[in-house]
């Protein structure tokens, strides 16, 4: 396809991964808050879901530079 379709394509996957990765984090801050909150002695529960928030974060970086590094090309082009 055209530069601009192909660049198209891939922001669209980028946007997806953020989205993904913003509900699992959102998701993730949801049990944080209930555990922190909720008087029991439970919070290395919370850290647990703080490391796979950083998880998440880490997931989708590793995911987004490479689409991110081809629309550069693509832009280049």
């Amino acid at each position: 396809g055209t530069t601009a379709t192909q660049i198209a394509t891939l922001q669209a996957q980028i946007d997806a991964i953020r989205d993904d990765r913003n509900r699992q984090v959102d998701r993730l801050q949801a049990s944080i808050n209930g555990i922190v909150n909720d008087g029991l002695n439970n919070d290395q529960l919370a850290d647990a879901y703080r490391a796979d928030q950083i998880a998440a974060e880490d997931d989708a970086k590793a995911r987004i530079r490479p689409l991110e590094d081809q629309i550069a090309a693509l832009t280049l082009a």
